[in-house]
C-alpha cells in the first residue's frame, strides 16, 4: 500500500481560513455578550470571579517562570468557592467554549461557501460545465488524494473501512 501522509490529505488548498483577527473579533463580541448575560443572571460577583480565573489561566498558559505560583492561586480561589459558585463558573466557561466552537464552525462554512462560489464563477466565465468542487478537507477530496497517491480501489476501500469518524458536538 502506498504511504499516505495525513498532512497531505487534510492540508487545505486555495484560500486559508479567515485571518485570526476576524475570528478573534467574533469571539470577543460573543464573550462580551456572555459577560453581560452572566452579570444579569448570576450577578457581578460571579462575573468578576470568572474574569479573575480566566485572567489567571491565561497568565499561567504564557508564563513559564511563575506558572506554578499562578496555578496555586487558581487552586486557592477555586477551593474557596461554594457549590453554587462552582456550578456558575463551570457553566460560564463551558458556554464560552461552545460559543468559540460555533464561531470557528461559522467561519469554516463561510470560507467553504466562498471557495465554492469562486469556483462556480470561474467555470461559468470559462464556459465550462460545472462539476462538483473538490473542496479541501472533504471526503470527496480525500478520494482523489488517495488516487493521486497511487492507492488502488481495494486499498482505498480498505482505508475507508478502517477510518474512524466521530462527529464533534
Amino acid at each position: 500500500m502506498p504511504e499516505l501522509k495525513l498532512k497531505h490529505v487534510i492540508e487545505p488548498e486555495g484560500d486559508p481560513l479567515p485571518p485570526q483577527d476576524k475570528i478573534s473579533k467574533d469571539i470577543h463580541l460573543l464573550g462580551d455578550m456572555l459577560g453581560e448575560t452572566l452579570i444579569e443572571q448570576e450577578g457581578k460577583e460571579i462575573f468578576e470571579l470568572e474574569e479573575k480565573l480566566r485572567g489567571l489561566t491565561k497568565r499561567a498558559r504564557v508564563s513559564k517562570k511563575s506558572r506554578s505560583e499562578i496555578q496555586e492561586q487558581i487552586i486557592s480561589t477555586v477551593s474557596k468557592l461554594s457549590d453554587k459558585e462552582c456550578l456558575s463558573i463551570v457553566h460560564a466557561f463551558s458556554t464560552y467554549f461552545q460559543l468559540v466552537n460555533l464561531v470557528e464552525d461559522h467561519h469554516r462554512i463561510r470560507v467553504l461557501r466562498e471557495r465554492e462560489a469562486k469556483f462556480a464563477k470561474e467555470n461559468q466565465t470559462r464556459g465550462r460545465k460545472s462539476k462538483p468542487l473538490r473542496v479541501a478537507e472533504s471526503a470527496y477530496d480525500l478520494v482523489f488524494t488517495l488516487k493521486e497517491k497511487g492507492f488502488s480501489l481495494e486499498e482505498t476501500l480498505d482505508f475507508f473501512s478502517n477510518l474512524r469518524i466521530e462527529l464533534a458536538s
